[in-house]
């Protein structure tokens, strides 16, 4: 399973089903007979001494509801929700805490973190689905599978949201070989010391094709701290191209069966046929 398929049932899982945070599961239907069965398993939660017993709320749940803890949802996935096979596809049963022990290439740096990664903290875990959001069954808040804020990154409006202490590589699960994207784009978070050419040095790339990704940078001497550096341009659509390294007019016109004059008729902001940019959108169409 890769990183963006574990995600993509994770939200199979909130759009298609009701959901409700209990713990010690990982998809069953909240049938009477299962949450006692779990009560008895784990009465510290279910019928806490000095709290009020959880047993109402979660007995009065349709029984179609599907039942989830934080850990429970990435280990129902990997095992194959809905027709679940306890310990299959190499993920054997791990509490939140041991699924982090195990993690890979364990971070606390989020400019870097991949779809699909574990975020921790102590006592939970989630997990990152893109754009700055995770996917996790929290007792917070709705008490269900829900997505967040990653807030690491950033608050998003009209969500919950928590600072992650670190995110992690799920073991069995694998990892595209490249840096976190929103749609289309790579990106960077700038540290303390950072400068624009560092950044386009550690990316191998020219200080000005990172500046032609970042037109919101007026001053190339002027970065802040936790400003987000592109690191690609927008994403071609059909009607435009994006200048990449390489490139000049005549041979975009070529890659678009069309001539230079055409191209340039499209394009009058290009003044000078032979000075184009990295980064520059052309109209093709």
């Amino acid at each position: 399973m890769t990183g963006q398929e574990l995600v993509d049932k994770c939200l199979e899982i909130k759009n298609k089903y009701s959901t409700k945070y209990a713990k010690g599961t990982f998809g069953q239907c909240a049938t009477p007979s299962f949450i006692y069965g779990k009560a008895k398993q784990y009465p510290e939660w279910y019928t806490p001494k000095d709290k009020p017993s959880r047993l109402p709320v979660l007995l009065a749940l349709p029984d179609d509801t599907r039942l989830f803890d934080c850990v429970g949802l990435i280990k129902g996935v990997i095992w194959g929700f809905p027709n679940i096979v306890y310990t299959s596809n190499g993920m054997r049963d791990m509490n939140d805490q041991t699924i982090w022990e195990k993690a890979t290439d364990k971070s606390l740096d989020f400019s870097n973190i991949q779809i699909g990664e574990l975020l921790w903290l102590q006592g939970h875990v989630g997990v990152y689905i893109g754009d700055g959001k995770a996917i996790e069954c929290t007792g917070s808040w709705e008490g269900k599978v829900m997505i967040t804020a990653v807030e690491n990154i950033g608050k998003q409006p009209g969500l919950h949201g928590r600072k992650w202490t670190g995110h992690g590589k799920i073991p069995t699960i694998t990892y595209e070989k490249k840096k976190t994207t929103i749609p289309g784009r790579a990106f960077y978070y700038v540290k303390k010391g950072d400068t624009l050419t560092s950044i386009a040095a550690a990316y191998e790339m020219t200080v000005e094709e990172l500046a032609s990704y970042n037109p919101q940078i007026k001053d190339i001497n002027l970065i802040r701290t936790g400003e987000r550096i592109y690191l690609s341009p927008v994403l071609d659509s059909p009607e435009y191209y994006i200048v990449k390294k390489g490139d000049i007019l005549g041979k975009i016109a070529i890659k678009f069966n069309i001539s230079e004059d055409k191209l340039l008729g499209l394009n009058p902001d290009i003044k000078n046929p032979n000075l184009i940019f990295i980064g520059q959108k052309i109209r093709v169409k």
